[in-house]
Parts: structure tokens; sequence; C-alpha cells
């Protein structure tokens, strides 16, 4: 019989996630939290305390800046620690740390590494980039795409191809003692 998994209703999993939002989903023995970066870690510790049976595990990931190839990734770089950098929540430092900065109560599982891939136009990129909260931020703030100022840079570089976009995972993984 195949295990399904649910959403438990709480402060941390939310039928419509919002960007200030996260979500816990729970199995019979594993829990999922997506954006635990932006949780208040005692609350959220607390409600994994209440849904999760012993011996559970809570598996948290989020994936680092995309890399393409070293040409396009300087220009990536450039744009994610330059003009956008300070538009990034505070909490962004969590995912820039691999997690690594995040209280965790549960005794550790041990992770190996993943990537998520794609095959992506210059167009899917750039769309990709306007999705980012910064660039977000970055246009309520000054009313301009900041997206607009590496485009063509970014076009010179990629070119017409198709090519591999690789984000390498970070994992935060924890066994929920009895």
């Amino acid at each position: 019989m195949r295990e399904g998994y649910r959403c438990q209703r709480s402060p941390y999993c939310l039928s419509d996630p919002t960007p200030q939002g996260g979500l816990l989903c729970r199995s019979r023995r594993e829990l999922w939290a997506r954006k635990p970066q932006r949780f208040d870690f005692n609350s959220f510790y607390s409600e994994v305390g209440r849904v999760a049976k012993a011996g559970s595990a809570l598996v948290a990931w989020a994936y680092e800046l995309a890399m393409v190839s070293p040409q396009i990734d300087r220009v990536l770089d450039e744009f994610y620690n330059g003009s956008i950098h300070s538009y990034w929540p505070d909490e962004r430092r969590h995912i820039e740390s691999g997690y690594t900065t995040i209280p965790f109560p549960f005794r550790p599982i041990a992770v190996p590494s993943f990537v998520m891939t794609q095959s992506w136009t210059v167009d899917q990129m750039l769309s990709y980039l306007r999705t980012w909260s910064a660039v977000k931020r970055f246009f309520r703030t000054r009313g301009e795409d900041p997206v607009d100022a590496i485009e063509q840079p970014l076009r010179k570089t990629w070119g017409a191809e198709t090519r591999k976009v690789v984000w390498p995972l970070k994992f935060l993984a924890g066994r929920i003692e009895g």
C-alpha cells in the first residue's frame, strides 16, 4: 500500500503558502519543511514535536545560486551580490550558509549531495530571475526592474542555445527522538 502525505494545519502549514509563509507536511514517518529559514524556530520546533511521531525524520531543503558556465556564473554572481543583495530578506543568510546557521535540536541525518538541473534558454533564466523576492522588493522600492540592467550582458554571454542550469541543493535533516 502506498503511503500518502498530508499537510498539518498549523501556523507552519499553509494551504496557500505566501512568500512570508512556510510549509510543514508529514507522512507517517517523515516531515518536510519549506522555507524554514522564515520560521520562528522555537515555535516551529514545538509544532514539529506536536505532529511528529518518535523516530520521524524532518527534512528541509533549499537550492543555491544557479550555475551554468564560468562566464555566465560571473554575470549571475555580480547581479546576486551587487545591486539586489541588500534587498534579500535577512533570513536569506541561512540559505547562503547551507542551513548551518539554523539551530536544529534533532539528531542530524547525513544527506548526500544532490543537484537540480534544467535545460533553459536565456529567456527562461531572465524570467526565473524576475521571480526572486529580492528582485520584486527592488522593483517595489525603486520602481524599476533590476534584471533589465543585466539582460544584455547575460544574452551576449549566454548566446542563443539552450544550456544546462544546475542548482546545488542544501539539506537540513534530523531524526525526532521519542
